[in-house]
Parts: structure tokens; sequence; C-alpha cells
């Protein structure tokens, strides 16, 4: 196994030119053929590689499209939820007034301008205090 090894070895140090001069012309017979099959495969190798025509793809490009394009198809929807939901909610309290009367507005009125500023401050600063 180790002589195999070293024939590989030398043959691929030959390939690349890193033997001396002595070294290369004093090669058995073993190691000539293994060279003649190691050119051959790279011969072919560099044929496909001719051939195939260089692509300029910018990745970067890619992605930014693509998260552009997911971030449109989030603020789209949740643009649609918010919407949905502010017409549930104005729905609601208008079949509120029209079941309760006039004072359930007033009321209702009152207790959003006075319960929630009292409510929003202090929830936006645990929000604020949380995300940080």
């Amino acid at each position: 196994m180790k002589n195999s090894e070293n024939m590989y070895k030398k043959v691929i140090d030959k390939y690349y030119n890193e033997l001396p001069n002595e070294v290369k012309e004093n090669m058995p017979a073993e190691e000539t053929i293994l060279s003649d099959k190691l050119n051959l495969a790279l011969n072919k190798m560099n044929i496909l590689k001719t051939d195939t025509p260089m692509c300029n793809i910018d990745i970067l490009e890619i992605i930014k499209k693509g998260e552009m394009i997911k971030q449109t198809k989030r603020n789209s929807l949740e643009f649609t939820c918010f919407i949905a939901l502010s017409l549930l909610v104005i729905s609601s309290l208008i079949l509120l007034t029209f079941y309760f009367g006039e004072k359930f507005f007033m009321y209702y009125m009152l207790s959003t301008l006075i319960f929630i500023p009292i409510l929003v401050i202090p929830l936006a600063k645990q929000l604020k205090i949380g995300g940080n």
C-alpha cells in the first residue's frame, strides 16, 4: 500500500513539475503508465472545462430580490389583516351602538379616551425595555 501511495505521489509531483530532472527520467514502467492515464484524464477534463460558458451570477442580488419579494408579501398580508380587523371593530362598534343606544357610544368614547392612554404608555415602555 505504501509503495502505490508513493507511486501516486511521484506521478502527481511529476505532473506539477515538482520533481528534480533526474527522478523524472528514471521512472519505472508502472509510474509511466499511471502518468499517461493521469494526463489522458486531465486532457478530457480540460475539454469539458473549455466548453462551459462563463456565467456571471450575482448571488447577492438574487438574495436581495428574494428578501424584497418576501417583505412585499408580508407587508400586503399585514395590511390586509389590519384593514379586516379595523372593519370588524368599527362595524361591531356601530352594531353595539344601535343595540344599546347612544349612551353606549358616549361611555365607549369616554373609556377609550381615559383608559387607553393609561394602558398604552406603560405597555410601550415595557415592550421597548423587553426588546433591547
